[in-house]
């Protein structure tokens, strides 16, 4: 690949999301306005034509950073005070002020079915444990971060459709299913140095000494129409081009003093937000590259940030002159947890007002790396460390349920909720389990949840469905934190079914 001379030496001189269309040549990279707008689509043959369209100080010593949360005076525990505030920056919290993007529409009856036959059909091998996950909403292009700091490009729909198949040593250990190999189209090292390339350090003969620093991809989010990428690293967070120019490191966010652990762009995706293990929760303005605000209020690792979702009903609202109505726009709530199990949530339109604390029942052990939002933004799942699930109603912040895996399933790692709300993917160290939500103790002879085949045994990190709800990846590995690691990807079909499950016994 032929390379230029940046076009970008400062970030302030060249905002990114206004130009972020990019326009590749053979000696010039040019930015072009407009976010929204893509250069081409992407169709490709497929199961389905899929088209993408005390107080907390902020500390700069890493040392400090990771200072446990709790100090010991005698033979006391003394837990610091933390003020929970939301603290302004100098960037735009853009959520606020740009319209976000509407979804895709459902697949078939895949958002009123009863339940879904989930099939996987391609295992995407990697050679390390895989750390995260992130698509496109079509799933045309799937992104993998790995712990050996690489990231990898996948189509998803030639894997599915393809001919590649597994070797005989891959197959082995696979359900009958899995016969197919995920197809690879690229992938580029996750550097973690604190400046974007030089174009003499991209594979220039010049500087043949310069070294670069690869970290594993603690968190990995994608544009919609995969023109960039965001990644976590070990301090920073690097955006990177995808379509054009493709792995080039366009520019470095550089606030965090530990892993990046979490990371999703704004529904406008004109903005970003981070977690880290230095426990701050950072909102970024992508077109200054400086930070908006900053959640307060954690004093343990970030393991999830999560938007609340855009509401989707089946069928317009009706005025009272017969005319069909938009839905109302959604409320910009964001969702925050962290490790010692405090999951938070915050309203971005009021920077004053205090967040709403979800924390864990009774006799429950203080952890949770997972955490999810139903599909209608109404109730909030959060995964815990005793093998359980809490089910909280947004509206009222009152615990509904906690949902039991059986014993010795191991800690909660990834948590998804289908498009039809009616069913909970939950992965824990055993098995990955698709809960019944309509399930109650009163039908007795019936088994609450179904085991998905593939995963077993292993930390399950990611889970990802489409927005058109018939598609899923899965992806294992620990992140970094406790659990068994694995280097397998595996993509899905999900068939909606009507009928109830049958009785056992």
């Amino acid at each position: 690949m032929t390379q230029t001379t940046d076009t970008s030496d400062s970030f302030a001189k060249s905002p990114l999301l206004e130009a972020s269309v990019l326009t590749s040549t053979a000696s010039t990279v040019t930015m072009t306005p407009s976010i929204a707008a893509t250069t081409s689509t992407t169709t490709p043959t497929s199961v389905a034509t899929a088209d993408c369209m005390g107080e907390e100080t902020t500390q700069k010593d890493s040392a400090k950073t990771m200072r446990p949360a709790t100090v010991t005076t005698g033979k006391h525990l003394v837990k610091p005070k933390v003020a929970v505030e939301q603290v302004q920056g100098e960037g735009e919290v853009t959520i606020l002020e740009r319209p976000v993007k509407p979804p895709r529409p459902y697949y078939k009856t895949a958002g009123v079915c009863r339940t879904y036959d989930v099939t996987p059909y391609v295992l995407a091998v990697h050679p390390n444990p895989i750390y995260s996950v992130a698509s496109t909403p079509c799933m045309t292009w799937v992104l993998t971060g790995s712990e050996d700091g690489y990231i990898r490009r996948w189509n998803f729909f030639d894997s599915m459709n393809g001919t590649l198949a597994l070797t005989q040593n891959q197959r082995h250990m696979q359900v009958d299913t899995v016969t197919k190999a995920g197809v690879m189209t690229s992938y580029w090292d996750n550097d973690d140095t604190p400046e974007p390339y030089p174009d003499i350090i991209r594979g220039s003969v010049k500087n043949p000494y310069f070294s670069r620093n690869l970290s594993p991809v603690y968190s990995l989010d994608l544009q919609s129409e995969a023109l960039w990428a965001v990644s976590g690293q070990e301090k920073h967070i690097a955006l990177w081009t995808v379509r054009h120019d493709e792995g080039r490191k366009y520019h470095v966010f550089k606030e965090h003093t530990a892993p990046v652990s979490a990371l999703q762009i704004s529904p406008d995706e004109y903005g970003m937000v981070s977690g880290s293990w230095d426990k701050r929760v950072l909102y970024w303005d992508l077109n200054s590259g400086t930070v908006a605000r900053e959640f307060k209020g954690h004093v343990s690792q970030i393991s999830s940030v999560h938007f609340r979702p855009f509401y989707r009903l089946q069928v317009p609202p009706v005025t009272e002159n017969g005319d069909e109505s938009s839905p109302p726009p959604p409320q910009p709530i964001l969702l925050t947890s962290s490790i010692d199990g405090q999951c938070k949530l915050w309203d971005l339109r009021d920077p004053t007002a205090i967040p709403r604390s979800m924390n864990p029942p009774d006799k429950t052990p203080p952890w949770c790396t997972a955490t999810c939002w139903a599909r209608d933004g109404s109730k909030v799942y959060v995964g815990r460390r005793n093998g359980s699930v809490d089910e909280w109603d947004f509206a009222s912040g009152k615990l509904i349920r906690s949902l039991r895996l059986p014993n010795n399933s191991g800690l909660v790692s990834s948590l998804a909720c289908t498009v039809n709300n009616k069913q909970l993917l939950c992965g824990s160290l055993d098995n990955l389990r698709m809960w019944d939500l309509a399930h109650t103790e009163a039908e007795k002879g019936l088994v609450p949840f179904q085991i998905l085949p593939g995963h077993h045994g292993v930390a399950i990190s990611s889970i990802l469905l489409d927005d058109s709800g018939r598609f899923m990846i899965t992806a294992a590995g620990n992140r970094g934190w406790e659990g068994p690691n694995a280097n397998s990807c595996y993509f899905y079909e999900m068939k909606p079914r009507n009928e109830r499950p049958p009785k056992i016994g």
